[in-house]
Order: C-alpha cells, then sequence, then structure tokens
C-alpha cells in the first residue's frame, strides 16, 4: 500500500512540475502577444467579459475585438507548439 502511495505521489509532483513549466511558457507567450490582441484576450479569458463587454471596454467595434481574439489564439498556438519550442515573436 505504501509503494502505491509513493507512485501516487511522485506522478502527483510531476503533474505540478508539469503544470509550472508551462504556466512559464504561457505567460511567456501572451506577453509576446501585440498590446492590442494581449488586452482583448486577457479581458475575455481573465475578466471573463463577453465580445461586447470587451468592446466596451476597450471602446472598439465588436468586430474588431473578433479579429484581435481570433489573431491571438493562433499566434498563441504558434507560440506554444506541440513539439515543445518557444518561437517568440514581437
Amino acid at each position: 500500500m505504501a509503494a502505491g502511495l509513493e507512485a501516487a505521489d511522485r506522478r502527483a509532483s510531476a503533474r505540478a512540475l508539469d503544470a509550472r513549466v508551462l504556466f512559464s511558457r504561457v505567460a511567456d507567450a501572451i506577453e509576446a502577444l501585440p498590446d492590442g490582441e494581449r488586452e482583448a484576450l486577457l479581458l475575455f479569458a481573465w475578466e471573463e467579459l463577453s465580445y461586447q463587454g470587451v468592446a466596451e471596454a476597450l471602446e472598439l467595434p465588436i468586430g474588431t475585438v473578433r479579429s484581435r481574439l481570433n489573431r491571438a489564439r493562433a499566434r498563441l498556438r504558434e507560440l506554444l507548439n506541440t513539439n515543445g519550442k518557444n518561437r517568440v515573436r514581437s
């Protein structure tokens, strides 16, 4: 029984380490976004505003908000690609 608990603890520690590494990569990728895309993304994802709420907060047309969020998501996918390389572009 003790061996099972030790194995579970090792798996939990590995997942926690993976989460810390991923968090750092995501934070770096978000920081690399252009200001307008980063602002829209953070208001939408972190502040949980609707598209309309983001548009009002940034005083932008809703279509511009949709475009910025779409571009931000695409850039984040590129920056956080699955092969583990972190390609940060300005």
